[in-house]
């Protein structure tokens, strides 16, 4: 586990150097996280824009419907390169290997500009031309091929003693490529029920078990006791939750009706499973822990995870008392926007400032970005539990989203193009 050290609370030296580009081949979290950034912050402008379209009076031409093309965009488009950034910067620490056996950013330098280049040509091809869109599916789909092959041949060399992280991680990263292989063809194929079972398989199977594996080896929020009662007690059955969660989605992408006493089950199921987490989550002897900012914002993404399956219960309650939308994406939105992206947010800016040398990880500045994350998952929430929502709160969602994606890559991408600060003191 990540440890907050004593020098966390000392003061950062701020880059002077000139930016430039070659920096970005220094380390692989440097050119991953910088292409993540990238596409974040494209793919949350373009859905700010989306969302300005109608109010300004815009027509916006599709060649691909809107609602599944955000949800590949939002699941595929920029979080697995950020897990990639991880993957290759703690990966080799915990399968015990070292140099040549790990590849360094000059190796990964292709699949990643494969990743960003797919991307780049099929945003404009979601309006122009689904052909566009296939393409750069496929580069995307080659570029993290090559990345999870990397990644795989790292568990396969490792004999480290352990290995189950690694080993899960991996399996996750395979179920990503399989995801974006078959978004290909769906887009190929103008199948929107397929694009729809693809993006499902990524996220359930691919993204939100990442970070429910990650969510123990990599944060300091559990104490030893906390971090094994977490992995026999409560790890595996995460993971069965969110791959019924995403069960449960496929099911309903063909309207395949269940029958009420299901639909009681696993408002039961995931509402035991809810509560186990928050009782996780508010432990007394985590009290002193939870003042240290880093793991402050570890315990507001662990406690998003418990809402998300507090909410997925009573979805499915009201559900079985014949309401057939439940509550509409407010589940799914407490784990993508409140778990995995305030998880992402403070891991990426610890990665990024300690592989920096600066002493301090969680400052003022992420702390505002925090909030505001905070506060776009509570108002998109809102907007899911209240149909007659103003329409202005999507659109303040999406721009609060936009923002905190600049935000943080003007902030970030700033020190991945310079050398480390604590070289230039």
């Amino acid at each position: 586990m990540i440890q907050i050290r004593a020098a966390d609370t000392g003061a950062a030296v701020p880059g002077t150097a000139r930016w430039r580009a070659a920096h970005l081949l220094d380390a692989p979290h440097r050119l991953l996280f910088f292409a993540a950034a990238l596409l974040w912050s494209a793919i949350a402008v373009w859905w700010a824009a989306v969302m300005a379209a109608s109010p300004l009076g815009w027509t916006l031409p599709w060649a691909v419907a809107p609602a599944p093309a955000h949800a590949l965009l939002m699941t595929l488009g920029f979080m697995p390169l950020f897990i990639a950034g991880f993957l290759f910067t703690a990966g080799p620490t915990w399968l015990r290997l070292a140099a040549p056996s790990v590849p360094s950013a000059r190796t990964l330098r292709w699949p990643a500009l494969s990743i960003v280049i797919g991307w780049g040509v099929l945003l404009p091809g979601l309006h122009l031309d689904a052909r566009l869109a296939v393409a750069g599916l496929v580069a995307v789909a080659l570029g993290w091929s090559a990345l999870s092959g990397r990644f795989a041949g790292l568990v396969r060399i490792s004999r480290a003693d352990d290995r189950l992280h690694a080993k899960g991680l991996a399996i996750a990263t395979v179920v990503i490529v399989l995801a974006l292989w078959l978004a290909a063809l769906a887009l190929a194929l103008e199948h929107v029920t397929l694009l729809r079972v693809a993006t499902c398989l990524a996220l359930w199977g691919g993204l939100a078990s990442v970070f429910a594996l990650a969510g123990h080896r990599l944060t300091p929020f559990f104490h030893p006791s906390i971090a094994r009662r977490f992995e026999t007690g409560l790890l595996g059955p995460v993971l069965a939750g969110l791959w019924l969660r995403g069960a449960a989605d496929l099911a309903a992408l063909w309207s395949w009706p269940w029958p009420m006493p299901l639909h009681v089950l696993l408002a039961v199921v995931h509402g035991l499973l809810g509560g186990m987490l928050l009782v996780t989550a508010f432990d007394a002897s985590l009290a002193r822990a939870r003042r240290a900012p880093m793991v402050r914002l570890l315990h507001a993404g662990f406690v998003w995870l418990g809402v998300s399956f507090v909410l997925e219960s009573l979805s499915q309650a009201v559900l079985a008392a014949g309401r057939p939308t439940g509550l509409g994406l407010a589940p799914l939105h407490a784990l993508s926007l409140g778990f995995m992206a305030t998880t992402l947010l403070a891991m990426a800016s610890r990665v990024a400032a300690g592989q920096h040398g600066r002493t301090i990880a969680i400052d003022r500045t992420v702390l505002l970005m925090h909030v505001l994350l905070q506060g776009v998952t509570v108002l998109r929430l809102l907007v899911a539990l209240w149909p007659s929502a103003p329409s202005g709160l999507l659109l303040s969602a999406s721009f609060g989203f936009a923002a905190l994606a600049l935000a943080w890559t003007r902030r970030h991408a700033a020190w991945f193009g310079r050398p480390r600060a604590d070289a230039l003191s």
